[in-house]
């Protein structure tokens, strides 16, 4: 079963990347979400890593341009959601 990575600065995302295992989902919130203006970050992710990001961590700093068709936005009932399907919760 999947873990849900929730990363909060893009700072911790080179400790994380390296632990994501197949079927695992990465949530980028707070911080992080700066890293979706990295394209060379997110071609480093595995294939097979559910991209989410907080939909209003997004909104508030202007983002929104840089989402591409991999990336799920999450309201925040989605992500108490998607904290129930999962295995287990890691945070960054």
């Amino acid at each position: 079963m999947a873990t849900l990575h929730q990363l909060n600065t893009s700072d911790k995302a080179q400790l994380c990347l390296p632990l994501l295992r197949p079927g695992d989902n990465l949530l980028l919130m707070e911080a992080a979400v700066s890293l979706l203006t990295q394209d060379h970050w997110l071609k480093e992710l595995p294939e097979s890593i559910e991209l989410l990001a907080l939909e209003a961590d997004v909104a508030a700093r202007g983002l929104s341009r840089f989402l591409g068709d991999e990336i799920t936005l999450l309201k925040d009932s989605d992500w108490v959601a998607k904290t129930l399907e999962v295995k287990s919760v890691c945070s960054w």
